[in-house]
């Protein structure tokens, strides 16, 4: 003897038809969902650039030639000593 038990006010339910309706099937519903691959991309895409460059950031605005001229003043060596003429 088997028992299934079963949560009633002693009314019978109504079933639904399988039959889809016109209607649902002519409009599909397209739910995307973005995972967290997408909005890691979007992270990413919205990040200001950067340079990848290696760059001294305290001479950014110097030119070449003013390099040029600040090595020539600096760290030259200069000659001193008197040369002897014949």
């Amino acid at each position: 003897m088997s028992f299934t038990l079963k949560w009633s006010n002693g009314s019978i339910g109504e079933k639904s038809s399988r039959k889809i309706k016109e209607e649902e099937q002519e409009q599909p519903l397209i739910i995307v969902e973005e995972n967290k691959r997408e909005d890691a991309y979007a992270k990413i895409s919205e990040r200001e650039l950067i340079s990848q460059i290696n760059k001294n950031p305290f001479m950014a605005q110097n030119t070449y030639l003013d390099d040029i001229s600040a090595r020539d003043l600096f760290f030259k060596t200069i000659n001193t000593g008197e040369t002897k003429k014949e």
